[in-house]
């Protein structure tokens, strides 16, 4: 895989691209901490650090959306830091099993365990969790094709059964 590659203005080594992604992820949703709650009742988190910009904005319970992008702030023809163009970006969703629906503790405990998932993510996989990851009576499952630049995949938990089932695609935006 070619290392560098230029988006718009801007030479982008994807190995630190993809490390960036990776801080995103474990300083937002995998973290724990609480999101931004949003008048549309989504739901938000942002990770800064320096130029780079990681938002993951989703909305839904049993099943929902989301997406992840990442924009660098020095692009100075923009009003504001949130108006950069996007440089990568990922889109998922996801349902919880119906036969999980009147369970509400076991839904958090598949959402919890889905965090923990989220967090084994590495600079060499860094789109969700790892290809396989288990604690106690969960597993989790996790396809991928493509790479950073350009992918789509799959990801599952089990526990007696499939309780949880997702799918992502992305990758870089590349303008003129």
């Amino acid at each position: 895989m070619n290392n560098k590659i230029k988006v718009g203005d801007l030479e982008i080594n994807l190995r630190d691209l993809a490390d960036f992604i990776v801080r995103g992820k474990k300083n937002s949703y995998a973290s724990g901490k609480e999101p931004e709650r949003l008048p549309d009742g989504s739901e938000r988190m942002i990770f800064k650090d320096g130029i780079w910009h990681y938002e993951d904005i989703w909305e839904g319970t049993n099943q929902g959306m989301g997406s992840e992008r990442v924009w660098a702030s020095q692009y100075q023809k923009y009003s504001s830091e949130e108006n950069s163009p996007t440089i990568w970006r990922m889109d998922y969703m996801w349902s919880i099993m119906p036969f999980c629906i009147n369970y509400r503790g076991y839904i958090k405990q598949i959402f919890s365990f889905l965090k923990k998932s989220l967090s084994q993510v590495t600079p060499e996989r860094p789109l969700r969790g790892p290809e396989h990851y288990r604690e106690g009576d969960f597993g989790y499952q996790s396809r991928v094709n493509g790479d950073i630049r350009r992918f789509d995949g799959s990801e599952r938990i089990i526990s007696f059964d499939i309780v949880y089932i997702g799918n992502f695609h992305g990758g870089l935006l590349i303008r003129k």
